[in-house]
């Protein structure tokens, strides 16, 4: 979904190189594997909420042991509504783009 939503925005294959690293290095600065204990201050905590990697994390944090089914559809569900957010808005770009 999001690969779609920059290739949707991006005016050629060059803008979209540059946009990919500037929306996954916030992904990867903000997760729970870097940050650790600093994930429970307030704003840390609320742009790790926001990332994709936060979810992920959580989905396939408790696969190999005792599934938590609740823990496992909450971030299941986060990343369902992320996707359809970004396909949302790509395909809005795309039909504002063919008016």
């Amino acid at each position: 979904g999001l690969g779609l939503l920059i290739s949707a925005f991006a005016r050629n294959a060059q803008s979209a190189v540059v946009i990919v690293p500037i929306l996954l290095i916030p992904q990867v600065v903000f997760s729970k594997l870097l940050l650790q204990e600093a994930v429970d201050r307030p704003v840390p905590k609320a742009i790790h909420r926001l990332t994709l990697t936060k979810w992920c994390y959580e989905a396939l944090e408790n696969a190999p042991k005792d599934v938590k089914w609740a823990d496992q559809l909450a971030a299941w569900s986060a990343l369902a509504a992320w996707a359809a957010a970004f396909l949302a808005a790509a395909a809005l770009k795309l039909r504002l783009d063919d008016t």
